[in-house]
């Protein structure tokens, strides 16, 4: 069961947003509760979480429960942190789930995602050990990195295909599409390349903004699944992110 990204240092926000206690996270979901998922799933938002903490938490329907897993709060302002990077990784292979693993026990406290979390085929999966595609290509696989971080998700052009499947189970913060959060000195600005991106669009405006507002922060890093530059090919340097967003 995946977890969804954490707000760092906002308002609980409208009511349903439940506090928690140091060390446990209790929370009982129903039908309609935080319809914050395009399908109408279940998401839930934890206010009054206290800065750089551990929380352990549990997710189940009332009679069937997962194992104990834990999340990392945003470290504050002067906390040193290190976090994992990982982008194009969502085929369901041995390798996504090796890197699930490593990634699992490498001591850093949350993972930002660079886009193609998951990769949508034309074939339905084996219904009768996965549970949808989303299943067998991501869920199974990071299960690990759920149980152990805080996950931070930026899209890709794959996060577009299987009729939106993606979208009906991630929830990320702002529309979505682009969002920022802070993680100690650093504000992290993740943007949509899969999205219009020029000087005339709202992605942009919003990312001009953004950054002009956090121009005190330590290190500004932005987030986006298209590299204004490459080091492996010039056809992995996309020309419009260089000419628009550098």
């Amino acid at each position: 069961l995946g977890q969804a990204p954490l707000l760092p240092g906002r308002d609980p926000g409208p009511p349903g947003v439940v506090g928690a206690q140091p060390d446990v996270v209790q929370h009982r979901a129903g039908l309609g509760d935080q319809d914050l998922l395009e399908d109408g799933d279940d998401a839930v938002l934890l206010g009054g979480l206290t800065a750089g903490s551990a929380y352990d938490y549990k997710v189940g329907d009332g009679s069937v429960m997962s194992s104990l897993a834990t999340f990392m709060t945003p470290a504050p302002a002067g906390t040193s942190f290190s976090f994992d990077a990982i982008g194009d990784y969502g085929s369901g292979s041995p390798a996504e789930t090796q890197n699930a693993g490593r990634i699992a026990t490498d001591g850093a406290q949350f993972v930002q995602t660079l886009g193609d979390n998951v990769y949508s085929e034309a074939m339905d999966p084996n219904f009768s050990t996965t549970y949808s595609e989303m299943d067998g290509h991501f869920f199974k696989q990071m299960q690990p990195v759920f149980a152990a971080k805080a996950l931070w998700t930026a899209n890709g052009n794959k996060e577009y295909y299987g009729n939106g499947a993606w979208f009906k189970v991630i929830y990320a913060p702002n529309n979505e599409r682009w969002y920022s959060y802070d993680w100690g000195d650093a504000h992290i600005v993740v943007l949509d390349s899969s999205q219009p991106f020029d000087p005339t669009s709202a992605q942009y405006a919003w990312a001009q903004a953004d950054l002009a507002a956090h121009q005190s922060a330590v290190w500004r890093i932005v987030v986006i699944q298209d590299p204004p530059y490459s080091s492996t090919s010039l056809n992995s340097s996309s020309g419009p992110v260089r000419t628009n967003l550098v």
